[in-house]
């Protein structure tokens, strides 16, 4: 993830070399995931937390650049598959986990103000990290004792686009309250393509 930390140093370099006020912001979202393929069998349509932050910086009056981090939390979803052994019916399970961490690079656009309401729409590159576990148990009375479950892990690094708008109401001078939506375009190595739908809450202060 070099190529996202050296966007964001450009980022900040750009705010300083301009005097321009640089905008700080934190916040929390709920991240939803969809995967092509069937929506019965997709077990990476899950949803998480997440935290999101932010730096930034106006270059012109209507026009802004930011960097941003999305770290959400594991989600899972437990998948039951049913076989017979010796005549006794048995439940296998098998969970699938995944989770995702992003950096951003945008551009946005502002609108102008209307009273303490300003929008803002972005849009730019995302660099995604996806760790995908599978894990099976083994029923004890499959094998005697139950063994330790095997864990399977892939990791996918993909650069994708992000589109997305702010909603930034003035709380005071120099700090907002900021409702946001981003939404993540990705495909993973084994041509699974999804959308990454992160409606979120923060707040932002600027310098």
């Amino acid at each position: 993830m070099a190529k996202a930390w050296l966007v964001m140093a450009v980022v900040l370099s750009a705010s300083n070399a301009m005097a321009q006020s640089v905008m700080l912001t934190a916040g929390a979202y709920y991240e939803i995931k969809r995967f092509s393929g069937d929506p019965d069998m997709n077990v990476l349509d899950t949803g998480a937390n997440g935290l999101h932050i932010a730096v930034g910086t106006a270059v012109v009056p209507h026009c802004t650049v930011a960097f941003e981090v999305g770290l959400s939390g594991e989600s899972s979803v437990t998948k039951t598959t049913t076989v017979t052994n010796l005549g006794q019916t048995i439940n296998i399970q098998t969970q699938y986990a995944n989770q995702l961490t992003t950096w951003s690079a945008l551009v946005g656009l502002r609108s102008a103000p209307a009273a303490r309401l300003q929008l803002t729409y972005v849009g730019g590159v995302t660099f995604s990290h996806v760790r995908r576990t599978i894990t099976p148990q083994t029923p004890a009375t499959v094998v005697q004792p139950a063994p330790s479950p095997i864990v399977s892990t892939t990791i996918d690094n993909v650069a994708g686009p992000v589109v997305g708008v702010d909603a930034a109401v003035r709380a005071a001078d120099h700090l907002a309250v900021v409702a946001f939506l981003r939404v993540h375009a990705l495909t993973l190595s084994n041509d699974l393509s999804g959308l990454i739908v992160r409606p979120g809450l923060a707040v932002q202060a600027s310098f």
